[in-house]
């Protein structure tokens, strides 16, 4: 069984973490504007950049 820091968090839990907000970081500085859809063609996501294009 994994020990849990203080915060309640596992280290998997951190690294998703730190993950995402490079993923979110990556997303939001590109030039290029991005959609993201699901099979269904629902929005799934955008950056700032497609929304003002």
């Amino acid at each position: 069984m994994k020990r849990k820091k203080r915060s309640g968090k596992t280290p998997s839990r951190d690294r998703l973490e730190e993950a995402l907000a490079i993923a979110r970081a990556t997303l939001e500085t590109s030039a290029d504007g991005i959609l993201v859809v699901d099979p269904n063609l629902r929005v799934i996501l955008c950056n700032h950049r497609h929304i003002e294009m």
